[in-house]
């Protein structure tokens, strides 16, 4: 994961009161604010629309009474990175996404973006992190490659969630936690691959697979096919294996029953196109709707734009197999 950009607001406050006391807005080169006809809970404190540029950075959106953002707003940084998300006190905090500046290799454009919940501008709780390659200016999720991370953060970290990975027209799975390196490590973890149809459920230390089931699934019926017990060494190579038909009926079908389910799950709606649409609706939603500060006085924009911004809580799949599999 990349480390992303913080800048913060310096402005001449009182010389800003005085002139918008005067003439109910300050403007001059590079910074234009005004007073915003925003309702806030607290009608004692006033807030602020603003338009403002410093060393290439624009903000665009929301200023609390000390001239600090507080609420939704557009920041674009001078390297290239946008955030287009909520403030409180200057900084990332409740929901918004993060993209850092596209880079183009040779016929391709290969983005990365963080979508979710933010706290003292470190990612935190629930949110998205993607990793896109495609070919530059299309708008295929076919033509499309990318990696991401559904799931829990803290400190900035990756805790627990549902890694997809999609390459072509086949897609992998990994459902669990992560240590603080960053690394696979859970005694109840998920893999799924589409290649072959095949799950995985047990213990990884480290990204290495120790030990657990492997199933292979019949892709028309979505039966069990195949089914053994296996064991590897820390460097992934197999040690012993042990195949149904010398497993406990009972532990087989338990297990078959609930690893059937798991796939189901997973199956049943199209959560790396989704991902991906809600990527491109929130850059063309930048790119074309947010040119002024005035549509963050726009109660139907601030509306799209709060839905906008949480819309990675929706159609999750690592809540959806935490909820429906884990009950």
């Amino acid at each position: 994961m990349k480390s992303s950009t913080t800048n913060y607001i310096e402005i001449d406050k009182s010389k800003v009161m005085q002139e918008i006391n005067e003439n109910g807005q300050y403007e001059d080169n590079n910074i234009y604010i005004k007073l915003s006809e925003i309702e806030e809970e607290d009608e004692s404190q006033n807030t602020y629309i603003t338009e403002m540029t410093k060393n290439n950075s624009l903000f665009i959106g929301v200023l609390n009474d000390k001239f600090k953002r507080e609420g939704y707003g557009l920041n674009n940084f001078e390297n290239g990175d946008k955030y287009f998300g909520y403030y409180e006190d200057d900084q990332r905090s409740k929901n918004g996404i993060y993209f850092w500046n596209p880079e183009t290799k040779g016929k391709n454009t290969v983005s990365e973006c963080y979508f979710g919940n933010w706290k003292n501008n470190k990612k935190e709780k629930n949110g998205i992190y993607l990793w896109l390659t495609e070919p530059t200016n299309s708008n295929s999720f076919d033509e499309a490659n990318f990696e991401a991370f559904v799931g829990e953060f803290e400190d900035d970290m990756y805790k627990k969630g549902t890694y997809l990975i999609k390459e072509g027209d086949e897609y992998y799975l990994y459902h669990g936690r992560f240590d603080r390196a960053g690394r696979k490590s859970d005694d109840s973890a998920y893999f799924y691959s589409s290649k072959n149809d095949r799950l995985l459920h047990g213990r990884i230390s480290r990204d290495v697979f120790r030990n657990g089931y492997i199933y292979v699934f019949d892709s028309n019926s979505g039966t069990v096919k195949d089914m053994a017990y296996a064991t590897f060494d820390k460097e992934g190579n197999l040690i012993d294996s042990t195949y149904k038909t010398n497993l406990l009926k009972e532990d087989r079908e338990k297990e078959e029953k609930s690893m059937s389910h798991f796939r189901n799950i997973i199956l049943s709606v199209d959560y790396f196109g989704y991902i991906y649409s809600k990527f491109k609706d929130i850059y063309n939603f930048i790119d074309n709707e947010i040119d002024s500060a005035d549509v963050f006085e726009d109660k139907e924009k601030l509306a799209k734009i709060n839905k906008l911004c949480n819309d990675y809580n929706f159609n999750n799949i690592y809540h959806d197999i935490e909820k429906k599999h884990k009950k």
